[in-house]
């Protein structure tokens, strides 16, 4: 499963939701929305 807005990731690695338009934030290490 992906995942969702505000969990922890690894930017190298990003399984944020892209569906849900969330990318890796690379400053903050969670799942953020790409505006």
């Amino acid at each position: 499963a992906c995942l969702g807005f505000g969990e922890k990731c690894n930017p190298s690695n990003d399984k944020c939701c892209k569906s849900s338009s969330l990318v890796c934030s690379q400053k903050h290490k969670w799942c953020k929305y790409d505006l």
